[in-house]
């Protein structure tokens, strides 16, 4: 893997680092921030070209804009244009529909949601609620929230705007995933919930379509958990646990203790994340039935057909672990984000992230 590294190296190095907007460059990026200890070692034939790539870099960066001359006028609203000009709507709910719009004070696309004027639907305060709960995790692979507020048309919240389709389009227009593409998907999600429950909060609303996949600048995919509406604290202010409502949300892709209204924890979560592992690997729902008690009574009964009867030409252990992920009995289920991630890097299915980079770069040279 080390030849080919260094000679991968070699024929993307000059595009990538001498011109800054190369899509190749990003790709290289991130393998020059590669914590892979072969690539540190003296010996390296990578690591003396990693090594020269970050000299370079310093050198090609783009030149920071000059503070000089600012009108700073130029940032406050308009008192005639509203802040968020172009609003497009790009998605519908039933507490909300979400738009794209460009900050004029920021001079950038932004995501906005927007709550419907319905109490029957959003409590007062709902919006402040989501913001908070969406504004306690900061990482990569979880959708940035940037503000809440109101307008003339309501309550809304502003939040990082994603390029690409979310996990239910993905696969209904592309097919299930293969198993290269699923393990950084897992790999992904696992790491977003992980900082969710780090946070305190239960995210409590996993499924397809709050999964987004968007496209790097290098190319490769990056997932990003979105949508805490239904988010609550693990513990509220008396130490005690929230439980389920019953039919809240999508009922596909609930756990059983939410439909019976128990106690929940992070292994509701879990068993969500499974349901929509099911989804994308096999290209189906896990359940099917007539009606919403049918529905009930098929993940309470763990009525699901065995992935691998779906989709059989998956690896050894894959539908095993996706299947165990799925336990109706919370106990049998992985007992944290962290836990199950290890199982994930530690499966013999499992690709690199050395490797997935590497054949990015491999196809970004042309190999």
């Amino acid at each position: 893997m080390l030849n080919r590294a260094a000679y991968l190296c070699e024929q993307v190095h000059h595009s990538a680092m001498t011109d800054s907007h190369s899509p190749k460059r990003g790709l290289f990026q991130r393998l020059l921030s590669l914590d892979f200890p072969p690539f540190r070692r003296a010996d390296s034939a990578v690591a003396g070209r990693l090594e020269e790539a970050r000299r370079f870099a310093g050198f090609v960066q783009r030149p920071r804009p000059s503070r000089d001359g600012v009108d700073v006028d130029s940032f406050r609203d308009s008192p005639t244009n509203s802040r968020y000009q172009k609003q497009i709507p790009i998605s519908e709910g039933r507490t909300a529909i979400v738009y794209s719009a460009y900050d004029s004070r920021l001079k950038r696309t932004v995501a906005i949601k927007r709550f419907r004027n319905d109490p029957e639907i959003n409590a007062k305060d709902d919006y402040l609620a989501e913001r908070n709960s969406a504004a306690a995790v900061r990482h990569a692979n979880v959708v940035s929230t940037y503000d809440a507020d109101k307008d003339e048309q309501g309550a809304f919240i502003t939040m990082e705007f994603l390029k690409g389709r979310n996990a239910q389009l993905e696969v209904r227009e592309g097919g299930a995933f293969e198993v290269e593409r699923f393990v950084r998907f897992a790999r992904h999600t696992l790491e977003a919930l992980a900082a969710v429950h780090r946070g305190g909060l239960l995210h409590l609303d996993l499924k397809p379509t709050n999964i987004m996949v968007s496209q790097q600048a290098g190319g490769s995919e990056f997932t990003k958990l979105v949508d805490f509406g239904r988010a609550r604290p693990i513990r509220d202010e008396s130490g005690k646990p929230p439980t389920g409502r019953g039919l809240e949300g999508s009922i596909y892709f609930t756990s059983p203790e939410q439909l019976l209204g128990e106690e929940l924890d992070e292994t509701s979560d879990i068993y969500c994340l499974g349901c929509v592992f099911y989804w994308v690997l096999a290209g189906r729902r896990p359940f099917t039935a007539r009606n919403a008690f049918e529905l009930k009574e098929a993940h309470l009964q763990s009525w699901v057909l065995d992935l691998k009867q779906v989709a059989r030409d998956l690896p050894e252990g894959l539908s095993d672990w996706v299947m165990n992920i799925m336990s109706a009995n919370k106990l049998n289920r992985p007992q944290s984000a962290e836990a199950l991630l290890k199982t994930l890097e530690e499966s013999s299915w499992c690709v690199s992230e050395q490797e997935v980079l590497l054949a990015e770069v491999e196809q970004a040279a042309g190999h």
